[in-house]
């Protein structure tokens, strides 16, 4: 996944602005795996705060402006964060990553995160 990330950031289309590109993740744990991956590359937040479940948390305003404004959006995925679901799929594709497609890409394949 650290490649992966890698390969994301450097895709974007960020490399002649002066601001480091924005990655939201939904939990800390993966906003750790991310700053370890991105280093001083990007800025990393994340959004559910530590302590609660994100099979049931809901997505407050301000965590919504973050992810509207995020140039990468990293979240597990739709059956893991239920209700971030609906909030990230209306990003544009380009702009999610969804780990689960990565552990298991056949179980994906054909669905849009």
């Amino acid at each position: 996944m650290f490649i992966l990330l890698l390969f994301v950031i450097s895709t974007l289309s960020w490399a002649g602005e002066s601001a480091k590109p924005l990655v939201i993740t939904t939990t800390k744990p993966m906003a750790i795996i991310a700053k370890s991956a991105l280093m001083d590359n990007a800025g990393v937040e994340f959004i559910l705060p530590s302590g609660h479940s994100p099979h049931n948390a809901v997505i407050t305003v301000s965590a919504l402006k973050k992810i509207n404004s995020a140039d990468l959006v990293l979240w597990i995925g739709p059956d893991f964060e239920v209700r971030a679901a609906k909030h990230m799929r209306v990003l544009p594709e380009e702009r999610v990553l969804t780990g689960m497609d990565y552990i298991f890409p056949e179980s994906t394949q054909g669905e849009q995160s």
